[in-house]
């Protein structure tokens, strides 16, 4: 019976868990995808610009040597609303973060400041408790599901810090030198904006990345060695 109540905790525990892990990924993958679509359209706003200059006008760009593409008045004018349409995507993603990062920060606090400590306890039972096999499987559930969700967490946000930083370099790949002024203001713009951390944080405070992980799980093994000491 005690086994019994013991693998319906765990199982409860495992669900509410595996519940909000899916939330959660669903949405950082959202933004994440986002983000790699969003390089994707930085990388090709000339090309964008001179098809919809094709669309616009009914004539293709001149290729030659002594043709500016960026002294052609329609040319500037399609390139400006492409760019715009950057802008305003990269304002939603920043939106979308901002509600992720509102909705997660205590839960995803709570896990990086208690990780440790229940990781190391759940190490300890899993070592003292081989006897006990209700105990012996919740601790290893326990530890397991802690590792499993701090590993996922920081694994996404690393991957929108990655995806945030390829965006600024794509931005500062853009032929910045040949603008015009009017196209100068915009691409500024956004890569002041771009060059602003996109990222989950614990509390406001540590940045949630592998780094952090790293560091719970070391402070997770110190503790464990003190348990195992006393």
């Amino acid at each position: 019976a005690a086994l019994f109540l013991e693998a319906c905790n765990v199982i409860i525990l495992i669900v509410t868990i595996g519940v909000t892990a899916f939330l959660f990924v669903h949405v950082a993958q959202y933004v994440s995808l986002h983000l790699k679509y969003l390089t994707y359209n930085v990388e090709g706003l000339e090309k964008r610009a001179e098809e919809l200059y094709e669309r616009m006008l009914g004539r293709k760009i001149k290729r030659s040597p002594e043709y500016n593409c960026y002294a052609d008045p329609g040319f500037v004018w399609c390139y400006r609303a492409c760019l715009k349409r950057c802008l305003l995507h990269h304002q939603l993603i920043i939106r979308w973060m901002r509600r992720l990062q509102n909705a997660s920060e205590v839960p995803i606090g709570m896990a990086y400041f208690v990780g440790a400590i229940v990781i190391a306890l759940s190490l300890s039972a899993i070592k003292t408790g081989t006897s006990l096999p209700g105990t012996f499987l919740t601790s290893l559930l326990y530890c397991l599901a802690e590792i499993g969700f701090l590993a996922l967490v920081s694994l996404l946000s690393q991957r929108i810090i990655d995806q945030n930083e390829n965006l600024r370099l794509k931005m500062y790949d853009c032929k910045w030198y040949n603008y015009p002024r009017s196209i100068s203001l915009d691409v500024g713009i956004f890569q002041e904006m771009s060059c602003r951390p996109l990222c989950l944080t614990v509390f406001g405070i540590v940045t949630a990345n592998n780094d952090t992980f790293a560091s719970v799980m070391n402070s997770a093994y110190t503790y464990y060695n003190i348990l195992m000491a006393i």
